[in-house]
């Protein structure tokens, strides 16, 4: 029995023995405790003191060390001796404290620590705990354990601490050796999310069970569109399955490796927020993840399925364009050949180190100056005149033909157009040539191409989208 008794309720949440003819049992009751004491009679623990504590306990085998005791005066010299404890693979697990606030808590906030604040039954934060994103992860902040005269609820961090460490230990159980960052991994993809802590409160059922153990998306807001979702499974499972109110969307049956990916196809869905589970056979094996889906692009001009939205979608993911305000890409207005000159040199990864172009109209600090550089030095244009570029005219359909062909370089596709409107000696009949073979337009009619009407964002976007050929969105 600890003097302090402290020690003696935290190490039976951790292990505390199911027949003990007291009352109460630890996390992993079949754990055997090596229990070291560095507090002083009044309850205070040196820095010092608690350093040799640890390289003591590691020299003499211990597996899991957990720290429950603190203060917000950072531990520098204990520091090296939880190095000593990881460099030899002993998992290093301490309370996050008893401060109610932000501020860290040391030595759980110390580099390679496992710091554990305290929820209550419904995983909302005990106001007494710490809290914020140096804290991993959360557990039960009150729990029956031994005192000295039998068992009582005790609460705080501390006890918070060792429920934490018996989880641990039951993983080490079930897994053989461990390091801490695999025990880390572990909880990481067992934990509930919460919005207090870095990684969640620890789920001792998902972490020991056959489970879909952690699912992602690229992004928690889209357009309706396929969306791919990929995540890991652990344990022994035969299928994961995708499932949207109720109905499975999709699954995937061809496991190996815990990696798994399945496909909600969202294109038909209305917006709105929508929780998307991934199961592993049971409902209390899945995880869950709350998407949105947009109104097509996000932009309230661009409607669903116009010719462009696609290419808008990707435009905006590829960062080639944000639109002409958050809430609007303008697609109805003509483009600039300047703008030309940023979407293209965007399109083409914004290579730099172009000299500068000779042109008096382009300014070296125009929001188009290295787009129209890039295209002279990329023999994509000469200007319209040998000093002028002329930045806000208007593209012409025949001008943007010749500045793609170009870009892709001059390839010959014979004469396949047809259009009434394309003199087979105008300067862009060869580019239209290649637009047409590469599928990039039909015309504006089955005999016309229009190459002296200007370009549309909306016509830009969706030429580049299929010269790109048409990536996903």
């Amino acid at each position: 029995m600890d003097p302090l008794e402290h020690g003696t309720s935290v190490a039976g949440v951790a292990a505390a023995d199911a027949n003990n003819d007291v009352g109460g049992v630890g996390v992993c009751s079949e754990c055997t405790i090596l229990p070291v004491q560095v507090a002083h009679t009044n309850g205070s623990v040196p820095w010092s003191t608690a350093a040799e504590g640890v390289i003591w306990a590691v020299d003499q085998g211990a597996d899991i060390l957990n720290l429950s005791f603190g203060s917000q005066n950072n531990a520098s010299v204990l520091q090296q001796a939880i190095d000593y404890a990881l460099s030899r693979d002993v998992i290093v697990i301490a309370s996050a404290g008893n401060c109610g606030t932000e501020t860290p808590v040391y030595p759980a906030a110390l580099d390679g620590v496992i710091p554990v604040g305290g929820h209550d039954r419904d995983r909302e934060r005990y106001s007494w705990s710490s809290y914020g994103q140096w804290a991993d992860v959360a557990a039960p902040g009150c729990a029956r354990s031994i005192t000295p005269s039998g068992t009582d609820v005790m609460c705080g961090t501390s006890f918070a601490s060792p429920w934490t460490t018996g989880a641990a230990a039951l993983l080490l159980d079930v897994n053989g050796p461990m390091t801490p960052g695999d025990i880390e991994t572990a909880f990481e993809m067992s934990a509930i999310q919460l919005d207090w802590v870095e990684t969640g409160a620890i789920d001792t059922t998902m972490i020991l069970e056959d489970s879909v153990a952690a699912l992602g998306v690229e992004s928690e807001q889209f357009s309706a569109r396929s969306v791919d979702l990929a995540g890991q499974y652990r344990g022994d499972v035969v299928r994961v399955d995708l499932v949207i109110k109720g109905e499975v969307e999709d699954s995937e049956d061809d496991l190996s490796g815990g990696d798994f990916d399945v496909t909600w196809d969202a294109r038909s869905m209305n917006p709105g927020f929508y929780d998307v589970a991934v199961d592993a056979g049971k409902t209390t094996r899945s995880r869950t993840i709350r998407l949105q889906i947009i109104d097509g692009s996000g932009f309230s001009d661009v409607p669903r399925d116009a010719f462009y939205e696609d290419a808008v979608i990707w435009m905006v993911a590829d960062e080639i364009t944000t639109g002409t305000s958050p809430t609007t890409f303008s697609p109805d207005d003509n483009v600039t050949r300047g703008q030309l000159a940023v979407f293209l040199h965007r399109f083409a990864g914004e290579t730099s180190g172009a000299p500068a172009a000779p042109f008096s109209d382009t300014s070296p600090s125009a929001y188009y100056a290295d787009g129209v550089d890039w295209m002279v030095d990329a023999g994509i244009t000469n200007g319209t005149g040998p000093t002028t570029f002329s930045p806000n005219d208007p593209v012409t359909r025949g001008q943007l033909a010749a500045f793609l062909h170009r870009y892709a370089g001059h390839p010959d596709q014979g004469s396949l157009a047809g259009f009434s409107d394309v003199s087979r000696n105008s300067y862009y009949a060869a580019a239209v040539d290649f637009l047409v073979a590469q599928l990039i337009t039909t015309g504006t009619s089955p005999s016309t191409f229009s190459p002296d009407s200007p370009v549309t964002r909306g016509q830009l976007v969706a030429f580049l989208w299929r010269f790109a050929e048409e990536p996903e969105v």
